[in-house]
């Protein structure tokens, strides 16, 4: 059965249908309200873009909790092109924090592509003495 569903997520009404969010496919019933915690709503904003096929850039500025929440929702299309995002824009201020993410998500491509980057002396020192600012 597909039905409209309000959810919320920090008091931000989004409508969709239970068939395209997973955590809607338990709703039976229109007018269900259903509460999402732990994701902000700019991002979810933008998960339910890619879902239904309008989504517009990813940026390095929201990759990371794109692909949390992609991950997360299982949502391997955009989980795979924030990847190739990530990827393909390291440097030596969120060096550190890929290093993290890829190792709490299990993600050897993208743990080896940053310490491949990180491999010479001048860039480890560049990216050490940025800290650590763990994304998110």
């Amino acid at each position: 059965m597909l039905v409209v569903v309000l959810w919320c997520i920090n008091t931000h009404p989004f409508f969709s249908h239970n068939a395209v969010f997973p955590p809607l496919t338990r709703c039976q019933t229109p007018k269900q309200q259903v509460d999402i915690d732990g994701v902000q709503p700019h991002v979810l904003a933008s998960l339910l873009k890619y879902i239904y096929g309008c989504q517009e850039e990813i940026t390095p500025a929201t990759v990371v909790e794109l692909f949390r929440a992609a991950d997360h929702y299982q949502v391997e299309g955009l989980r795979a092109e924030c990847l190739d995002l990530m990827r393909s824009n390291v440097d030596v201020n969120n060096c550190a924090a890929l290093v993290a993410l890829a190792d709490g998500h299990e993600l050897p491509d993208l743990l080896e592509h940053c310490i491949k980057f990180a491999a010479t002396p001048d860039t480890i020192t560049q990216v050490c003495a940025g800290g650590w600012r763990r994304e998110g």
